[in-house]
């Protein structure tokens, strides 16, 4: 990464006030971390980072498991379903990538969960769409981490959970797609695989794809 800061400089009259309330609910032995990674800039603007910050004193892994859908087909997609739901499934990663990258030491890990709908034709296009950024997302904080932090992406398949429930109610077939592994996944299993590139066991991975579908994406759809 280049000497540059971390985060636009703010007016110090902006920020400077808050040292004091940060500091005075800060551990023992914590101070000189906050120092280091010149990080009250960020935690004045972003309160919620230092709520995660705070317990364990600093933020060590970071995923990123968020999805909703609007609309159906493109032209039952209206401008507001399309910036909503680029917000919720979009903007909010590139927010967490970069706040997070501030917010982490070295050897930290983030991990960006997307879909295999970033690949297919599916009634929800901005959901798709939105699915898609991510791979460009990911390769650009791999990038932009680097060495310090590793940045990966995890494709989940036809998994039992909400908002898949919603997308077999909405297309039946959906349900009756031939999985080579007999079955859905289950939020667990992804689970496990987020835990997998967040830990050292994945220290060599980064700016990857991780597809954890059963085998959907690799057998013959006829």
């Amino acid at each position: 990464m280049s000497d540059e800061p971390r985060i636009p400089p703010l007016p110090p009259e902006e920020w400077e006030g808050d040292i004091k309330k940060i500091l005075e609910v800060v551990p023992p032995g914590l101070e000189g971390r906050l120092g280091d990674n010149n990080i009250f800039p960020t935690f004045a603007r972003h309160p919620e980072l230092f709520r995660a910050w705070l317990p364990f004193g600093g933020i060590d892994g970071l995923v990123m498991n968020v999805g909703i859908g609007a609309g159906l087909g493109l032209a039952g997609t209206s401008t507001e379903d399309w910036d909503r739901v680029m917000a919720v499934n979009a903007r909010s990663h590139f927010l967490g990538c970069k706040l997070g990258m501030q917010s982490m030491d070295e050897g930290a890990a983030i991990v960006l969960v997307d879909s295999i709908a970033s690949r297919e034709v599916m009634p929800f296009p901005v959901y798709a769409a939105s699915k898609a950024a991510l791979e460009a997302l990911c390769r650009q904080a791999a990038v932009e981490g680097a060495p310090r932090i590793r940045v990966n992406l995890l494709h989940p398949g036809l998994i039992d959970t909400p908002l898949g429930r919603l997308a077999s109610s909405i297309s039946a077939a959906r349900e009756r797609v031939k999985i080579p592994a007999g079955r859905q996944g289950t939020a667990w299993e992804i689970a496990y695989a987020a835990l997998f590139l967040l830990s050292s066991e994945s220290s060599y991975v980064t700016g990857q794809s991780l597809i954890v579908d059963g085998g959907l994406t690799t057998a013959p759809r006829a």
